[in-house]
């Protein structure tokens, strides 16, 4: 093993992949979004976010994980999608 690398924690790990997880999310919504007529695509986008925050608080909820955790956990996922999609849908109702 090098000096200059360190290995990652399980804590930087699982945020990583919470992170790519997220992202993930975010990019499918948006590519579906702009599958609709321009008008929709705010709301669309509102709706799948809001979708992919409820299953990842499903997925949170049937794994018993604790909501406060010192590392990133999948309710701290479904907080960002969840304000992702308000903001979105916030967009969606000024139109």
């Amino acid at each position: 093993m090098d000096a200059g690398v360190r290995p990652r924690s399980e804590a930087a790990e699982r945020a990583r992949a919470g992170g790519l997880r997220m992202a993930a999310f975010a990019a499918v919504a948006l590519a579906l979004s702009t599958m609709v007529p321009a008008p929709l695509v705010a709301a669309t986008l509102s709706a799948l976010l809001t979708a992919a925050a409820a299953g990842t608080a499903l997925v949170g909820a049937l794994g018993s994980e604790p909501v406060f955790e010192e590392r990133l956990t999948y309710w701290d996922e479904m907080a960002v999608l969840l304000m992702a999609g308000i903001v979105a849908g916030a967009f969606a109702a000024g139109a």
